[in-house]
């Protein structure tokens, strides 16, 4: 049933926006567990919940609405680009390029099949971008 639901989930689309911050700050953010609950409206909590993701880390994210889901990084390029699958299907990938030294492209895609999660992929950019200026780097 998984390898037949994958084949549906090539047909994939974006959502975009340009944050204003520097790429190796926004990619910290996108990449460290410890912020997902911050920028991630979807996102209660993480398991791991400080770790700063690589290929193959895996662990479980707790939504809003009380359940738990477990993923996996399938995909990992430094300062570039992560996928993940969540149980066991290829969601939000995730993008970023550096437009000038203090601003940021953050490029989400996602299968067609789930268009109505574009709402909640929107919400996190804009997360992202309010609150990428208050978070402090070590």
């Amino acid at each position: 049933m998984i390898k037949v639901l994958r084949l549906f989930f090539r047909w994939r689309f974006r959502v975009r926006r340009t944050i204003s911050e520097p790429q190796h700050k926004v990619w910290e953010i996108l990449t460290n567990t410890k912020y997902w609950p911050v920028w991630g409206p979807s996102i209660q909590s993480v398991v791991p919940s400080d770790t700063k993701i690589i290929l193959g880390t895996r662990g479980s994210v707790k939504t809003i609405l009380g359940f738990h889901v477990t993923f996996v990084i399938t995909k990992f390029e430094e300062q570039n680009v992560w996928d993940w699958d969540t149980c066991g299907l290829p969601v939000t990938g995730h993008t970023i390029r550096s437009i000038s030294p203090y601003s940021t492209e953050v490029i989400f895609d996602l299968p067609v099949l789930l268009a109505p999660y574009a709402l909640f992929c929107w919400m996190a950019l804009h997360k992202l971008n309010h609150h990428a200026s208050m978070i402090e780097m070590k």
